[in-house]
């Protein structure tokens, strides 16, 4: 038995070395390929900071795992001032340590929307702390691992990744493993509720949809419409610059190609008693902005392009080729911008590409051309009419921007 160990550790040490040999080859392909691919890589950070992160994290790697290795070279990528360029550590997440909660960022705080069924009661609740860490500490070092171009970028980003037990390790915010969460129900009181780790892939409760706002109970399709007779309004949601969209109906789900959901949309404007039209992309992270680019030419001159009667809706989610589409609009019509400031920059780095790192294949996203769209140099779009929503306002499934464009009055 002795013989066996001995060799089963003698093993394990040739393979720790091994690894760490070809993370550092990782390394080296990262400090050549990056910098050679990328359009403009130091245009903020220097080659001289880029190159001795790279070299500190490489003195390290012998008492580094590899989650710990790729995470430091992803926060020493953001740095790079680029929101597309990235390492994507995503395939390094065990997917059985997940919290099985979803969270929001609401102006009155970070709140829970949805869980698996064995923690129902969090539904609502408001989140404090986590292992005694106050939320907002957990966010700051969570956005560590992004290009935080704005604060709405932060908003954005944490939820995806605040659930990841790695990380929660990672950043020193767990006890042995253990995640309390300290949360504020409506009356004040304060629960600690511990939450185990468990698979992405678990059913999860949520909020009645029925319950939400318009805008929220059609986060998840691409682009449909709704037209509101009593207050007159035409309401486009528009989450994705994508050519179809995928609408359910009573359990069915249709298609609807762009093309077929413009000409809908100035039938409406022909046929329907419509006074004011909401475009809503909120939502929107991108894709291909020449559908929407094309609509907004086809709509600029049209009756409906007035003052006071056409509103954008923006967000920290409004991203890539929502934000062209957003400068369409006011570049080409009278519509006013409504929401939040943008997660997405009007002037920034894309249209990317990527190449794999020998050793761990992770793939490495960069930037190829810039993009320069307005003489003002910005980090977000600041709408013209800033509206933020409270948690307060979404359960009760009040939208505060719908609530403003329906009591303007039309010039």
């Amino acid at each position: 038995m002795k013989k066996i160990s001995i060799l089963a550790l003698f093993i394990g040490i040739i393979q720790l070395c091994f690894s760490q040999t070809n993370w550092k080859n990782d390394i080296d392909t990262l400090k050549y390929e990056l910098p050679k691919r990328h359009k403009n890589l130091f245009f903020l950070m220097s080659e001289l900071e880029f190159d001795k992160g790279l070299e500190d994290i490489k003195s390290k790697c012998d008492s580094l795992s590899d989650f710990e290795i790729a995470i430091k070279l992803q926060q020493l990528i953001a740095k790079s001032g680029d929101s597309h360029t990235r390492l994507d550590w995503y395939p390094m997440l065990n997917p059985e340590l997940n919290l099985p909660i979803g969270m929001y960022l609401f102006t009155d705080g970070v709140y829970i929307l949805k869980t698996s069924e064995e923690y129902p009661d969090l539904i609502g609740k408001k989140v404090i702390n986590i292992n005694g860490h106050p939320v907002e500490e957990v966010i700051d070092s969570l956005n560590t691992l992004i290009t935080c171009e704005n604060e709405a970028l932060k908003k954005e980003f944490f939820p995806q990744i605040i659930t990841s037990a790695q990380l929660l390790d990672y950043f020193k915010f767990s006890s042995d493993s253990t995640y309390y969460f300290e949360v504020e129900d409506e009356n004040g009181n304060l629960i600690n509720q511990k939450i185990i780790p468990s698979a992405i892939g678990k059913q999860f409760i949520s909020i009645q949809k029925d319950s939400l706002p318009y805008c929220w109970k059609e986060r998840r399709t691409a682009f449909t419409k709704k037209y509101f007779e009593e207050d007159k309004i035409l309401y486009i949601t528009y989450n994705s610059c994508i050519p179809v969209s995928y609408i359910q109906d009573n359990g069915n789900t249709d298609t609807l190609l762009f093309e077929d959901f413009q000409k809908q949309i100035f039938s409406d404007l022909k046929h329907e008693n419509v006074e004011k039209l909401i475009f809503d992309m909120r939502f929107n992270g991108g894709g291909n902005s020449i559908y929407g680019t094309r609509f907004i030419n086809k709509l600029s001159g049209k009756k409906i392009d007035k003052k006071g009667r056409i509103f954008v809706v923006i967000g920290r989610s409004t991203f890539s080729s929502a934000i062209l589409n957003t400068l369409d609009f006011k570049n080409e019509t009278n519509a006013i911008t409504v929401g939040e400031e943008t997660g997405g920059k009007p002037n920034h780095y894309g249209e990317i590409r990527s190449f794999n790192l020998p050793y761990s294949n992770l793939n490495v996203i960069y930037s190829t051309k810039y993009f320069k769209n307005t003489e003002e140099e910005t980090n977000t779009i600041v709408p013209d009419i800033k509206i933020e929503t409270s948690f307060q306002d979404f359960k009760r499934g009040i939208d505060p921007v719908y609530e403003w464009v329906k009591k303007q009055n039309i010039e």
